[in-house]
């Protein structure tokens, strides 16, 4: 009650014994409470952005603790790739049969991207699928804070589809977004009913072929939900399967070429020696000549490999203890 008095000061405060309601409050103080910013999956929201005056969701606020700054975060941040670090990210190019969008145009494609109800990713084994779902997944937070994003590694919610999932929303929020509360539990389900829900699935082929029908049975319930987009990444395998069961065309990215190469493993290295900006040409030299050394010394098909990204990650990890050494 003290918390209510000091913010409500111009009001009269009446304690109550038992828990009042939503409905309990006037529109000043609900709209008082609804401006409070909070952090959403680690992006600064207000509540109001989140949920209107009206919806029901608003019942489960814990609102003195709102006031006493012990609520202040919702949902935990988007769960990423173990691969994936910013510092060293290198942003890809992509393209299918309609369109290509150089690196420097990435926007463009996630401009593209929002056309489409599900996108589909698919690529050979080390070309940086699931660490660019995680890029992804970080970029379209950005754009749209008051949206509840999930990137999930399917490999590890294999029990989730052992069983054909007729409740598209029990599914996601027992083993996908994991609520904490009963707050968090009907504002899920209050952004999936808005729209305002978006599912990243990394690793099809992880499930693929025990759990094929499950999954395609979710996948089709899912689409003609309201949520606002799935993205799906997987091999080249399940490609055509994929895209006629969706109508839509996977996407690919086109593997490092030397620039790219001697930009990550500097910057790889730069990172993982904790060093400063003033040591770049040094680090971007030794790369370049550890490229022309391999570039020599291999065959043309050895080459390709190391355009593949865990490829170059794996040189510049063997090459590191030489590099730190010098």
């Amino acid at each position: 009650t003290e918390i209510l008095k000091n913010k409500f000061l111009d009001h009269e405060i009446i304690e109550l014994e038992e828990r009042f309601h939503w409905s309990d409050l006037t529109e000043e103080m609900q709209d008082e409470i609804l401006s409070i910013k909070i952090k959403f999956q680690d992006h600064e929201v207000r509540l109001s952005d989140l949920i209107p005056k009206e919806s029901k969701t608003a019942d489960f606020l814990a609102i003195a603790e709102l006031f006493k700054g012990n609520f202040n975060k919702i949902s935990t941040p988007i769960s990423l790739n173990d691969g994936y670090n910013l510092d060293f990210f290198i942003e890809r190019s992509l393209h299918n049969s309609k369109f290509n969008f150089n690196a420097e145009n990435f926007n463009d494609f996630l401009n593209e991207s929002e056309h489409h109800k599900v996108v589909l990713i698919s690529d050979e084994p080390g070309m940086g699928k699931s660490t660019m779902l995680s890029h992804i997944a970080l970029k379209l937070k950005n754009r749209r804070p008051n949206h509840w994003v999930i990137r999930i590694d399917l490999n590890q919610h294999i029990m989730a589809f052992e069983t054909e999932p007729d409740d598209v929303m029990n599914l996601i929020a027992f083993h996908f977004a994991k609520t904490q509360s009963n707050f968090e539990s009907y504002l899920l389900q209050e952004l999936f009913n808005n729209g305002k829900l978006i599912l990243l699935l990394d690793g099809l082929d992880e499930i693929f072929p025990f759990y094929e029908q499950n999954f395609h049975h979710f996948l089709s319930n899912l689409n003609s939900s309201s949520v606002k987009q799935i993205w799906i990444t997987m091999r080249p395998h399940l490609e055509a399967d994929l895209e006629s069961k969706v109508d839509e065309i996977a996407w690919e990215m086109k593997p490092f070429n030397k620039t790219t190469q001697v930009e990550f493993i500097t910057r790889y290295w730069k990172n993982k020696l904790n060093l400063k900006s003033n040591l770049d040409g040094k680090l971007t030299k030794a790369a370049s000549d550890l490229l022309e050394h391999l570039i020599d010394s291999i065959d043309d098909d050895s080459l390709l490999l190391i355009g593949i990204p865990l490829q170059t990650r794996m040189i510049a990890d063997i090459f590191y203890e030489d590099v730190k050494k010098n």
